[in-house]
């Protein structure tokens, strides 16, 4: 699909994505990846390390049962976690309407483009990404929030705070993100229409997937994992594991 050109000020926020996800995410995962060569960087469970070692390579060898431990680490909660914490940073680093907020419990604050207020914001990663506590603790600090401005003289309707999520449908969120919209009466933006509130371009969610995919183009890590898992295969507790298994 042929999009419109950017703004300026958008174009040089997508330029700087190009880097960000090189320098920050991308390294950081290599980073994280590379320090899995010990036994002790993982707690193992007994009752299933053998299993996923066969489900992956179909036997139990030293290689396999790295494989089973590595392979969630890096390639889920490692790169899930520091996306999810560099993506806010890059918000507020490169947009000149967003901002870290100062405010208890929030992550950012922004312009919303489409009414032109201030909105005071928790950031999640995706549409599945919060339980039923959450809703609770979420709920209580933008009434809290809320109550406090109330104090100093500022009253705030309740589509000043939103619930962002940074990919997704609407149609996707869980139900505890529904409960905050529909139950609590919070402002839930998803996916899209999140970053064109955000930045005023309703298509800056698919051309922020695009740079981003531009700059996975420059680099190529598959050593990184390897020598990951060969290394880790060679801990005595690995091998030790795999021993245990074959007698």
């Amino acid at each position: 699909m042929n999009l419109p050109q950017p703004t300026p000020e958008n174009e040089r926020v997508l330029n700087e994505a190009r880097t960000w996800f090189r320098d920050r995410v991308i390294a950081s995962h290599v980073e994280n990846t590379r320090n899995l060569i010990h036994a002790s960087s993982f707690n193992i469970n007994p009752f299933t390390v053998w299993y996923l070692a066969r489900f992956i390579d179909g036997e139990v060898t030293p290689l396999s049962i790295a494989k089973a431990l590595v392979l969630p680490r890096s390639m889920g909660t490692s790169i899930a976690t520091s996306f999810g914490s560099q993506m806010q940073r890059f918000i507020t680093d490169t947009l000149a309407t967003a901002f870290g907020s100062p405010a208890s419990g929030m992550d950012i604050e922004f312009k919303d483009f489409y009414d032109g207020h201030k909105k005071h914001s928790q950031i999640k990663l995706g549409p599945n990404t919060i339980n039923r506590d959450d809703v609770t603790t979420i709920d209580s600090k933008f009434k809290s929030l809320r109550n406090l401005l109330r104090t100093n003289g500022v009253s705030l309707p309740s589509d000043r705070f939103v619930v962002a999520v940074m990919f997704g449908e609407p149609n996707e969120v869980n139900a505890f993100y529904q409960s905050l919209r529909d139950e609590h009466g919070w402002e839930l933006l998803v996916g899209r229409e999140f970053w064109a509130h955000l930045t005023g371009d309703d298509y800056f969610h698919d051309r922020l997937v695009e740079v981003i995919r531009e700059s996975t183009e420059e680099s190529d890590s598959s050593d990184v994992l390897a020598e990951t898992l060969s290394t880790l295969a060679k801990d005595p507790e690995i091998i030790a594991l795999s021993n245990q298994y074959q007698r």
